[in-house]
């Protein structure tokens, strides 16, 4: 699917501080991959976020997906959510390492 902000991983935001993530995205359909690095950073119900960096496999590839770390209300505490908005709607394999520092 190519609906927007599919969730990839969820943490209570009064959990953590500040994470890091590694995420591997791999389309088998079209022969391309991205490997992005994200960090985040969380204080209250504010969170900011910064990709810093992505390569794109082969280069020539527009990428596999658009990640972002957003903060995401509800009825009770909020959660910090790392989401995806796919190129295409190819099944993708989403590999991610988080490091997570603790509130």
């Amino acid at each position: 699917s190519t609906v927007s902000d599919q969730v990839l991983h969820r943490i209570p935001a009064s959990s953590v501080i500040s994470m890091d993530y590694t995420i591997i995205a791999t389309d088998t359909i079209a022969n391309t991959r991205q490997t992005s690095k994200l960090i985040a950073s969380v204080l209250g119900n504010d969170v900011g976020y910064f990709e810093y960096g992505t390569i794109d496999a082969p280069i020539t590839s527009p990428g596999v997906g658009d990640f972002k770390v957003n903060y995401e209300g509800g009825g009770g505490p909020g959660n910090v959510t790392l989401t995806v908005t796919p190129q295409a709607a190819h099944l993708t394999n989403y590999k991610v390492l988080i490091t997570s520092y603790k509130a």
